[in-house]
């Protein structure tokens, strides 16, 4: 199972679950610095939500701040707290650097350091805003090494058939002419 697909049951996330599946599968199948770009974007459009949703904060002008303003506001800050203050800012440097630096230093342990932080985020949106919705899930990383895992050995199950068969249809064409 995915870690981020349940969103899209959730209609107030709509404007940004797409962004978060697609930064998950971008997690396992594409490079680490593409992945970082995308989970950047997936955070900005859910900072983006909450700053639409908040009573706190829907006075505030954020149509021309960027995603380190918007961070960086006090109130969101008091709102979050330190510790996801924290992991969202480890996201936005670590997808400056994959944006603007060519991904210097983005490697899979960034990628999924930086996916953990943003279920974290996800799951706190989810329990602050969408209560009626809300299910304690944990980050499935160990899962999507399975579900990579399991499509291998189908693949490499499907390949070995089809060997045995090309060696097979051999060894009985060779005793049928002999």
């Amino acid at each position: 199972m995915a870690s981020f697909n349940y969103l899209e049951e959730i209609p107030e996330f709509k404007n940004f679950a797409s962004i978060c599946i697609e930064a998950e599968k971008r997690w396992r199948t594409d490079t680490p610095v593409s992945c970082v770009k995308e989970i950047r974007t997936a955070l900005e459009m859910a900072i983006r939500w909450v700053y639409h949703t908040d009573i706190k904060l829907i006075s505030e002008n954020i149509s021309q701040n960027n995603l380190y303003d918007l961070m960086s506001n006090k109130k969101f800050s008091c709102i979050i707290g330190t510790k996801l203050t924290n992991e969202l800012h480890y996201i936005r440097k670590k997808g400056n650097i994959a944006t603007h630096e060519n991904g210097i230093n983005i490697d899979k342990n960034v990628a999924n350091t930086c996916m953990k932080y943003l279920f974290n985020f996800i799951q706190w949106m989810e329990a602050t805003y969408c209560k009626k919705h809300y299910k304690k899930r944990s980050f499935e990383e160990n899962s999507i090494i399975d579900t990579l895992s399991d499509n291998l050995k189908t693949i490499g199950v499907a390949v070995g058939g089809v060997i045995a068969g090309v060696i097979g249809t051999v060894i009985f064409s060779s005793k049928n002419k002999a």
